[in-house]
């Protein structure tokens, strides 16, 4: 499997996370000292071993990391004095910018070579990470992208074993036809009938947004909440979901595009699976009570529409480290390439260990804030006034990173795309079609002080990803302290050190209390 070194700075670390992510989707073997390096190793052996046995290093860059002094720099030299090793005209060291920044000119003078002089990659530009795929499948021919059985974030890449993509998606997705109808089914629980799963105060009015939204601007909605009377068709029962979706089941045309949408509770049992909680969802029988998302999935793919899109505002609906049954996973993963729609695009609100949140003062989901703001002009593509699903993903995770690092709270959406179609240019809300919407000019950027509270299920998700965070932060402190030079700086940080294991200590102490 082709193996690619990630280089970047702990200021770009959410971007380099979701490049990781997105190139394990892609079926590559990514490698960051910040996941693969492990405990008790040492950290400049491994890196440099690393280093030396990738087929590919991609240097990240920034405006906020070129300056950057520390392992970064040591690493992207040891990069050019490989590069510097290898055939001439092989592709090595990839220059990756993140924004528009001005590429460090770092050279190796010896051998004479220069990272300047290396064609770069814009991810920030609509298509760049496909050219960059492309790129790498062009120069690495005996190095094929192989899908592993769980992509994720949090994993490496030796803890999931290869599986084999079969052929028929091996190949360039087939042209995406035009979209004829445009359809969306949303679902919003605040209240359940079983008090485990704690009240939520914002999903119903994620959903009316978007309902009203998505009317505006040409899409015929089906609205599912549990404002609605008890009785009501569309009240948000199990049952009463799966009949409201199925009823629709010949409506849909095979070139319509189909939204759907969930604002609620997601959990995982033991068995690891993700399920989203109805109204009648009972803890105690969750598995024949909650809706699983692989369910929902199948449902879309027997809707008749051709192009698929699957948005899930819950806790714990991505990849990650919960995903213990591998097995499970692994079938789960296989089976969705055998059953192949035509086009199928997920954006989920979080990843498997985190929590979705809520904005108290904009009465909104953080997800679906952003999802709203995007819909309604945010997220158009440049230059061409049109909301396609590629930019709604990339406006909301990038939304969503610069919150986390406003409040120190991390929550990362989740997307992927399947199918023989490319959904990534498939036009969720047309230009046309928005300057006639009333939404046109949504607030998007709160003032003051905004309240952000979980959409969680109980305190010990919380507390775990708490001391996830302060862990985190208490390694990078560590870090610094080992390569700082400046003797008052040391002390600071082995100060903060200190405070952040005392908070860490307290979380766990805790944490032990409610289990």
């Amino acid at each position: 499997m082709l193996q690619i070194f990630l280089a970047h700075s702990d200021e770009d670390d959410a971007a380099a996370a979701d490049l990781y992510y997105r190139l394990q989707q892609q079926g590559y073997r990514p490698w960051r000292r910040q996941v693969d390096v492990l405990p008790g190793q040492s950290k400049p052996a491994a890196i440099a071993r690393a280093v030396k046995e990738s087929h590919v290093f991609m240097a990240c860059f920034s405006r906020r990391s070129i300056n950057k002094p520390g392992y970064v720099q040591k690493e992207f030299r040891l990069a050019l004095n490989e590069q510097a090793e290898r055939p001439p005209g092989s592709v090595y060291l990839i220059p990756v910018r993140l924004d528009n920044c001005e590429i460090p000119d770092l050279r190796q003078e010896e051998y004479g070579v220069c990272l300047r002089n290396l064609q770069w990659v814009d991810l920030f530009t609509e298509g760049g990470f496909s050219r960059l795929v492309h790129a790498l499948k062009q120069a690495f021919p005996e190095h094929p992208p192989q899908l592993t059985a769980d992509a994720s974030l949090d994993v490496s890449p030796w803890q999931a074993e290869p599986q084999e993509v079969p052929h028929a998606m091996q190949a360039f997705p087939t042209q995406r036809p035009p979209i004829q109808n445009r359809w969306a089914f949303l679902v919003g629980i605040n209240g359940y009938a079983d008090k485990s799963f704690p009240q939520l105060r914002y999903c119903v009015n994620d959903v009316k947004s978007l309902d009203q939204l998505l009317g505006q601007v040409g899409y015929t909605v089906v609205c599912l909440h549990d404002e609605l009377p008890v009785r009501d068709a569309r009240f948000p029962r199990y049952s009463y979901i799966e009949a409201e979706f199925k009823q629709l089941k010949d409506t849909f045309g095979k070139e319509d595009l189909l939204l759907v949408y969930f604002a609620c509770h997601g959990t995982r049992g033991g068995d690891g699976i993700p399920r989203l909680v109805a109204e009648d969802t009972r803890a105690e029988t969750l598995t024949d009570t909650g809706i699983a998302v692989a369910d929902v999935e199948r449902w879309m793919r027997e809707s008749g529409a051709g192009q698929l899109v699957l948005m899930l505002d819950a806790c714990h609906m991505g990849q990650g480290t919960d995903e213990r049954k591998a097995e499970v996973v692994s079938k789960f993963v296989k089976g969705v390439y055998e059953r192949r729609p035509e086009g199928f695009a997920l954006l989920a609100s979080s990843t498997a260990g985190q929590v979705a949140r809520e904005f108290g003062e904009l009465q909104h989901g953080l997800f679906s804030y952003h999802v709203l703001s995007g819909l309604a002009g945010a997220a158009t593509v440049p230059d061409e006034d049109r909301v396609t699903v590629g930019s709604l993903k990339r406006y909301v995770m990038g939304a969503l990173t610069r919150e986390a690092v406003k409040s120190g709270v991390s929550q990362m959406p989740q997307g992927r795309l399947q199918g023989d179609l490319d959904l990534a240019d498939a036009v969720l809300v047309d230009g046309a079609d928005l300057a006639l919407s009333e939404n046109r000019n949504i607030d998007r950027k709160p003032q003051g002080a905004t309240k952000v509270t979980d959409r969680y299920l109980n305190k010990e998700d919380r507390l775990k990803e708490e001391i996830g965070l302060l862990e985190a932060q208490l390694n990078r402190c560590f870090e610094k302290r080992l390569l700082t030079e400046d003797p008052d700086r040391e002390v600071k940080l082995e100060k903060l050190e200190e405070t952040l294991e005392k908070k860490i200590a307290a979380k766990k102490a805790e944490l032990k209390r409610l289990t």
